[in-house]
């Protein structure tokens, strides 16, 4: 093959609904967490950092914790800059991003507020701030839930200032006992904005230990972009799908700061659980150009961000 092209066409099977049966939602309010209840699973959310802390559809246990904010990544080399050029609009990222303390913000000013509660659908609203020394983000996240077990998640996020961001997403502690991730959107192998003219369009599937690159620093490694879809399972087939537009994500078996502390690819250890990252969007990973590292399109900016992902049990069909 010399070269390749893809175009959309638009599928109207894809926007049909099924008819959605499911039993009736049912709210308990404990003294640390709010207990949601439907016909055949159940979801804790804890009252203290308004995260889900356990998730469990037919007796299958599905998230351990999470979703939580994140706007963090493990520098890139690129990430860290050259002395060729010190524009900082377009180099030394990490600098800023250091400077900025948005590798050591803290969460406070937590509320947690149920908006609706029936017997089809129960919305709860949490908001919070996350700030360093010159870093204030106020978070509001909206989770929907319906008696179908389904989790639709709308992020809302606003900073102080307009800075570059890393990224902006959220993370999810799942049990270790998943072990495949199926997609729909760019692959098959790692791919960023700013690097995925070779990666196609298709529905593709891993492990998730295949997923991570093994750079020989430990960095930022293993995003997948334009993903409308994504199932991450356990080898029974069970686990959840969670669908979007034009998201990334990636998943590892070592944590966030295991990854920036690491020096070598032998300091990454397992800890025990899966980590999955659904993020809105990923800073530009750039080049080693003379001048300019990154082109201004793809560098993540802004103050405000909004985006809605939905979460559901689900099971992968090839299992």
């Amino acid at each position: 093959m010399l070269a390749w092209e893809q175009f959309e066409i638009e599928n109207p099977g894809d926007r049909s609904t099924s008819e959605k049966k499911g039993g009736e939602l049912s709210m308990d309010y404990r003294e640390k967490q709010i207990l949601i209840r439907g016909s055949d699973f159940s979801i804790n959310f804890s009252r203290e950092s308004g995260e889900m802390t356990g998730w469990t559809s037919r007796g299958e246990s599905l998230l351990d914790r999470g979703p939580e904010t994140n706007v963090w990544r493990a520098a890139t080399s690129n990430d860290m800059g050259t002395k060729f050029n010190g524009d900082p609009r377009f180099t030394w990222h990490w600098v800023q991003w250091t400077r900025h303390g948005l590798d050591r913000l803290q969460k406070s000013k937590l509320k947690l507020k149920v908006v609706k509660e029936n017997s089809s659908q129960i919305v709860l609203e949490v908001r919070s701030r996350l700030s360093a020394e010159k870093t204030k983000i106020k978070v509001k996240t909206v989770y929907t839930i319906s008696p179908e077990g389904e989790v639709t998640v709308n992020q809302y996020v606003k900073a102080n200032k307009r800075l570059n961001w890393p990224k902006i997403g959220m993370m999810l502690e799942l049990p270790g006992s998943y072990e495949r991730v199926r997609w729909f959107g760019k692959g098959p192998h790692e791919n960023y904005d700013d690097r995925s003219s070779g990666a196609a369009f298709g529905i593709y599937q891993s492990s998730i230990n295949e997923l991570s690159v093994p750079y020989v620093k430990p960095m930022e490694n293993g995003n997948r972009s334009s993903v409308e879809w994504l199932e991450i399972s356990k080898g029974n087939g069970r686990g959840i799908r969670v669908e979007g537009e034009n998201l990334n994500f990636s998943a590892h078996r070592y944590t966030l700061q295991n990854l920036v502390e690491a020096k070598y690819d032998i300091d990454l250890k397992d800890s025990g659980s899966v980590w999955l990252n659904i993020d809105y969007k990923q800073n530009a990973l750039g080049s080693e150009s003379f001048m300019f590292n990154y082109l201004k399109k793809y560098i993540l900016k802004g103050r405000k961000f909004n985006y809605t992902y939905t979460m559901k049990p689900g099971e992968d069909p090839a299992s």
